[in-house]
């Protein structure tokens, strides 16, 4: 993959529950691994683990306070973006 590529995963999650049959902290240690950027918009409650995933993979985590809130903000991943480490360095 060249430097300038980015592999992301968007995540919208409505739910204020999971259930993950395998440890979650092992997946996340992967995405982390492969360099995989991952981003959450959560439509119903800021949940732990999610906010977990995007800190430990430096994406963002956006909790969408009403319908026009939640179309800004997917309209934010229109474009690629900048991971959090290239925006300190501009």
């Amino acid at each position: 993959m060249p430097p300038y590529a980015h592999k992301e995963i968007l995540v919208i999650n409505s739910s204020i529950t999971n259930c993950d049959p395998d440890n979650i902290y092992e997946s996340i240690d992967s995405l982390k691994k492969e360099g995989i950027i991952c981003s959450v918009i959560s439509l119903s409650a800021s949940i732990h683990i999610l906010k977990t995933l995007t800190n430990a993979t430096e994406g963002m985590f956006y909790l969408a306070k009403n319908k026009d809130h939640y179309q800004q903000i997917l309209l934010r991943y229109l474009v690629p973006h900048f991971s959090k480490k290239e925006i300190s360095a501009q």
